[in-house]
């Protein structure tokens, strides 16, 4: 079907990774997102299910890129691509961090 239509186009695609990413951070129950080439917020709910002890071993890491507050989670970028692409980044680095069980 792409050959005879074409690729779909820019806006396309970045409306389904938009999509994608808001049905992963709807699971780790975020209440906002702010995703720009330098950095990533994220608002997290009292019930997230990423593990506390966990998300803290990666702020505490040598010049970790990390920052936690009570209210949110950043994460900043030196060579961001993009709000999307950092998003994602950010999100496959805390799929480690979930609690167990």
């Amino acid at each position: 079907m792409e050959d005879r239509f074409g690729p779909p186009p820019r806006d396309a695609r970045c409306l389904v990774r938009l999509m994608t990413l808001k049905c992963e951070l709807r699971k780790l129950r975020v209440l906002a997102c702010e995703a720009t080439a330098k950095s990533v917020v994220l608002h997290l709910r009292d019930d997230t299910p990423l593990d506390p002890r966990k998300i803290l071993e990666l702020v505490k890491q040598p010049r970790s890129p990390y920052k936690l507050t009570p209210d949110r989670l950043s994460r900043r970028f030196e060579q961001g691509v993009d709000g999307l692409a950092n998003c994602e980044t950010m999100l496959v680095e805390l799929s480690r961090c979930w609690r167990d069980g």
